[in-house]
């Protein structure tokens, strides 16, 4: 399952948001409502699986990286061993044209 920052922060609340007071519409009186409070093992549990998936998407950047200089310089030996096979096939045209 994918999870997004924004989907990871639309559960997060923020602590001045934990609690806060209403007015109860039947007495009167005010009460003190209280957020879910995530225990703390869960933030961290979170907290650590971000900073692995940013670990991860680090190194499959890397990869990618590695992977695209091997397929440019793939493309740019052939270039010079086509460049080399060109000035041999030259060399042996002068040589065959040679009076």
């Amino acid at each position: 399952m994918v999870h997004t920052v924004a989907a990871v922060e639309d559960r997060v609340q923020p602590e001045a948001d934990a609690s806060h007071e209403r007015a109860s519409s039947q007495s009167g009186e005010i009460e003190e409502v209280k957020g879910t409070d995530e225990p703390k093992g869960t933030q961290e549990k979170l907290l650590d699986l971000l900073t692995g998936l940013t670990e991860r998407m680090e190194r499959l950047e890397a990869s990618q990286e590695r992977q695209e200089e091997k397929e440019r310089l793939k493309g740019h030996e052939f270039s010079v061993l086509m460049q080399r096979e060109y000035a041999n096939a030259a060399a042996n045209v002068e040589i065959a044209q040679a009076p």
